[in-house]
Parts: structure tokens; sequence; C-alpha cells
């Protein structure tokens, strides 16, 4: 609610996106993420089958990464990285200047728990490897 005064109009426009707004995971929603240089997030997983979306606010030079899975990836401005927070995740800030992250954590498309009753998953989760 604090961020919403800060960004009303992201904030009006997730509550209508039912990715976000129609997840029954307790652990769905947005906010915006800060890392100053030198920090680091240490490997750790979410505990509810979600995807979390980055999107890239500010990104300085420098070497600030975040590694999901074995898959290094770096943040660009404008640009979203999609990955499933149940995927080891870490991030690390060698750069100089601040780095400005916009996170979504929404249910996953092929949990069937996570959606209102009798919405139907999407064709793909019925081909998934399981």
């Amino acid at each position: 609610p604090e961020v919403c005064a800060h960004a009303p109009r992201t904030c009006e426009i997730l509550r209508k996106r039912p990715e976000i707004g129609n997840c029954k995971q307790a652990a769905s929603g947005a906010g915006f993420l800060r890392m100053r240089p030198g920090g680091r997030l240490k490997p750790h997983f979410g505990n509810a089958p979600r995807l979390s979306v980055h999107l890239g606010l500010i990104i300085p030079d420098g070497e600030i990464t975040m590694s999901v899975g074995y898959e290094v990836l770096r943040w660009e401005e404008g640009k979203v990285i999609a990955f499933d927070d149940t995927f080891i995740h870490q991030v690390v800030h060698n750069g100089v200047e601040p780095r400005y992250v916009m996170n979504l954590w929404m249910c996953h498309p092929c949990d069937p728990d996570g959606k209102d009753s009798g919405a139907p998953l999407p064709e793909y989760c019925h081909s998934a490897p399981r």
C-alpha cells in the first residue's frame, strides 16, 4: 500500500492482472527491489509454485548478476526476466551504484491449486515433463 502512493498507475494496472489478482497463493504480489553495491542475496528458492518476473528499472554497469539454476543472467533496463521461483537463485552486485528492479510474483500457470476453481490449465501444461 505505501508503494502504491509512489506508483499509483503501476499498482492500478497490476491489480487488474489475473496472474496476480486471481492467484490464490498468498505469496503473489509485486514490489520494488533495490540492491546496493557489494550486496549479495544468498542462494534460496520460493516455497510455492510461482513465477517471479523482474523488470530492470535502473541497472548500472558492473558485475550485477542473478544465477537461476545453472544460468547466470544480467538485467537490462526495460527488459523482463521470468523464472520459476522454485529453482535455486542468488544475486551478486559488484557494481558501484544501486540496482533497481520491479519484481512480480504470480501463480505458476501449470499449478491447478493456484487458480480459480474451474479455470482450465494452459495446453502446454499437459505435455510438461513430470
